[in-house]
């Protein structure tokens, strides 16, 4: 047993980050990474497997801990090894609530990325025989979600139908490989940190851009139909008030199952500023296909052919949006497309649609590659490999390699897009086009380290810009009730930096207002940072010494 602990003891012993401190406390609480069948039963006690050896938890002792913050005798051989600090954050892990629907997780748990999440979590998470954990996971999270009791880690301990047996020693490997993840990612902010602290701000005539620009907005929502694909279209348009003969255009590629109405503030900042934005919904990837997943109408939360048919989305509108101009008989109602400059066109693209915007650039999927890394052991440190795993289900024979690259974009803004295993590293060299990619280091579906890195550095166009958003996640959703607050800023601030960001960034490429040049600098950004949530700007990425 005491080389079970000089393990343990030496993982809480590396150098102090963020993850360090919850090292120990994931040992107790790996069950929690992922979300039918329900026993009566329940597990009693977690048995930690080390080869020949082990030890057990019994279930009401750690019960009584959480509760009370007392350590029962049981316990004080494993929790007196730990800091005061840290056995306060287990009792609050244990104890943290959190907003789970419980049709989203029973639906989540029967897709095929639901099913691979949870078959490689039970690698882990066992059952008594070394049985693969699978069903004791889902109707453990089943059982949880649908209970009147609080939605948190010991209630979830508690609903697994059988006692629990953790092979430690992988669980050990992964925690080694989660904290490599997360000292990368560590590194690679304190070299930022270094490489931009000798920038100096050269002036202090910056303009306020956190308020709303001079134009007013219009906002109508339009309809296309592309009967060649039987795909309707559905999106909000904002176009500025302004008299300029042309307008450039920004069209903004959603998120998995987002709301178009999740950017409608940075689209009217945008239009406020005189661009022109089109927010189009993406009906195979869309909010209307999530709900009508969650109603069971759908097997999976997105169509795989949303790889393709995304970008044909875009270069579909602007055919469309090109064709009405100069021809009064299809304008749209009350708005003058005569004004709008379809050739000179950015796209925004988030998660999935920063994908979306990588094809339109010119990236081509590479499905032997995507096939070759799908094949691999799935690594729990970068889940957005799942995602794009989904391609492979796509009928290759009707994909023409440059069939989704649109010249008319001008500039693309990435933000935590994916893409490692489908776009191989010659496609992304060959791209040309501007990108601005911005990236936040708490991602646990794109690795920063093991995704964004990687891709962006395979980029070797001039133009490029990387953004590193410190302490912000991937997405603003808010899960942890106690943390609500802290994710409400969190939100806040990650607009602020993304409406200021893609002005300066489209008015450099695709705008006609040259002041905004210099505002693509680090001394700009030095302005309008919150401490708390610093950014940092480079064109090439310091090397890494992992």
């Amino acid at each position: 047993m005491l080389s079970i602990f000089r393990k343990i003891n030496w993982l809480i012993r590396l150098p102090k980050t963020r993850l360090r401190s919850l090292i120990a406390i994931a040992l107790f609480s790996c069950l929690l990474i992922v979300t039918s069948q329900i026993s009566s039963q329940a597990a009693k006690r977690i048995k930690f497997n080390f080869g020949l050896l082990g030890f057990n938890i019994e279930l009401q002792d750690l019960d009584f801990f959480a509760q009370t913050g007392q350590i029962p005798p049981n316990l004080k051989f494993y929790l007196h090894r730990i800091s005061p600090k840290k056995r306060a954050q287990l009792q609050s892990f244990l104890k943290q609530t959190y907003k789970i629907q419980p049709w989203v997780a029973y639906r989540f748990a029967h897709t095929s990325v639901g099913e691979r999440l949870l078959d490689r979590m039970g690698d882990f998470v066992q059952i008594p025989q070394d049985i693969n954990g699978f069903y004791g996971i889902r109707a453990a999270i089943l059982k949880t979600v649908t209970s009147p009791e609080s939605n948190n880690l010991l209630n979830l301990l508690k609903n697994f139908p059988t006692d629990i047996k953790l092979d430690l020693p992988e669980i050990i490997d992964l925690l080694q490989r989660i904290n490599s993840t997360e000292r990368a990612g560590q590194n690679l902010i304190t070299a930022l940190a270094k490489q931009t602290s000798n920038k100096q701000n050269l002036t202090n005539n910056w303009d306020n851009l956190g308020v709303l620009g001079t134009f007013s907005v219009k906002q109508q929502t339009i309809t296309f139909y592309d009967e060649s694909r039987d795909r309707t279209l559905v999106s909000d348009f904002y176009l500025p008030q302004t008299t300029e003969s042309q307008i450039p255009l920004i069209v903004i590629s959603n998120g998995l199952g987002a709301q178009r109405t999740r950017f409608n503030e940075l689209g009217n900042y945008l239009a406020s500023y005189g661009f022109a934005v089109l927010i189009p919904e993406h009906p195979g990837s869309d909010y209307q296909r999530q709900r009508e997943f969650i109603q069971g109408l759908h097997q999976e939360n997105f169509a795989a052919g949303d790889y393709l048919e995304r970008p044909k989305d875009i270069s579909f509108l602007l055919d469309r949006l090109s064709t009405t101009q100069g021809d009064t008989s299809k304008q749209l109602d009350n708005i003058d497309t005569s004004q709008l400059d379809t050739s000179n066109v950015g796209v925004f693209g988030y998660s999935i649609g920063g994908t979306t915007a990588l094809s339109l650039a010119g990236a081509k999927l590479d499905f032997v590659q995507l096939a070759n890394d799908c094949n691999q052991t799935l690594d729990l440190t970068n889940i957005s490999r799942l995602y794009q795993c989904r391609a492979l289900e796509i009928n290759t024979q009707k994909y023409e390699p440059d069939q989704l690259a649109d010249r008319r974009i001008k500039a693309v803004y990435l933000f935590v897009p994916f893409g490692k295993s489908l776009f191989s590293p010659q496609s992304l060299q060959q791209i040309e086009t501007p990108i601005l990619w911005q990236v936040v280091d708490r991602d646990f579906l794109t690795s920063l380290s093991k995704e964004q890195v990687p891709l962006y550095n395979n980029l070797q166009n001039s133009d490029r810009y990387f953004v590193l958003s410190e302490n912000l996640p991937h997405s603003t959703a808010i899960l942890s009730e106690e943390r609500s607050a802290k994710q409400q800023r969190q939100a806040n601030t990650g607009r602020k930096y993304q409406n200021i960001l893609s002005l300066i960034f489209f008015n450099r490429y695709i705008g006609s207002n040259s002041k905004y040049n210099n505002y693509l600098s680090q001394q700009f950004l030095a302005e309008i940072i919150d401490p708390d949530y610093k950014l940092y700007l480079t064109k090439e990425l310091p090397k890494s010494n992992e």
